[in-house]
């Protein structure tokens, strides 16, 4: 394998890590590493897919990193985008996973990735949307309560363009004004 003093820049935006801070992002994501394909969330047979470090960075201002990890895969994931993992460095130096909606990957739900907004939750999270894929064009917004993110709200944008904010307790997830 690789010397332990390499480092890697792994995207834009991303900074170069270490290959050793590599495997501990994505062992504490639960991803798994295939000799011939690299790091993987989920084992497409089909298809190459990667897992990546999409995102490090202190999102909560507590001085310590926090990590996305996504892969695309349409065998794993549906059509509908990478499946994500959030991950937190916790004051002991090892990293946790911070759930989102009910799974820690979206599965089927989401496209595009995590969007961190300017509105935050419990602890100074920030907000989260994932854009989804629907006739209707309607995000999900998601806010930490203390432990997990859960869905607050839903964003609706129209044909004009305009946008609604949707209370999730009356609208279905592939919602549309009523």
């Amino acid at each position: 394998m690789f010397a332990l003093g390499l480092v890697l820049s792994l995207a834009q935006g991303v900074p170069a890590l270490t290959v050793a801070q590599r495997e501990a992002v994505f062992q504490a994501a639960g991803a798994h590493f295939y000799p011939e394909r690299g790091w993987a969330l989920c084992y497409d047979p089909e298809h190459p897919f990667r897992a990546r470090i999409a995102k490090f960075a202190d999102i909560n201002g507590d001085g310590r990193p926090e990590a996305v990890v996504e892969q695309d895969s349409p065998f794993c994931y549906g059509n509908h985008g990478p499946g994500n993992i959030l991950l937190t460095r916790q004051a002991n130096g090892q990293w946790a996973k911070i759930g989102i909606g009910a799974p820690e990957v979206f599965g089927d739900d989401p496209s595009g990735g995590l969007t961190f907004l300017k509105r935050r939750g419990v602890g100074r999270w920030p907000d989260i949307l994932v854009k989804r894929v629907t006739s209707y064009h309607c995000d999900a917004i998601f806010r930490f309560d203390g432990k997990a993110y859960l869905l607050d709200r839903l964003r609706y944008t129209g044909q004009d363009g305009k946008t609604l904010t949707l209370d999730p307790r009356t609208h279905e997830i592939g919602c549309a004004p009523k």
